[in-house]
């Protein structure tokens, strides 16, 4: 009897744990997690750039590099 209940308990577990792992499947976030200003003689707002941090959850295995401008 303890044993068929620790094989539940256990199976359980697992299966909630397989759950949670799936809730992040189609999302996708981003942040900004960085700038880089640019000193120019003449004053320009435009002098320098943004670094964005975007993680993308899909059900591929491995990475997927993008280099891309925002």
């Amino acid at each position: 009897m303890k044993t068929k209940l620790l094989f539940l308990l256990v199976a359980l577990l697992f299966s909630s744990l397989n759950a949670q792992s799936n809730i992040l499947i189609g999302q996708k976030f981003s942040s900004n997690i960085g700038s880089i200003c640019e000193e120019t003689p003449e004053p320009d707002p435009c002098a320098g750039l943004q670094v964005y941090l975007i993680l993308d959850f899909t059900k591929k295995k491995g990475f997927n590099h993008r280099k891309r401008d925002i």
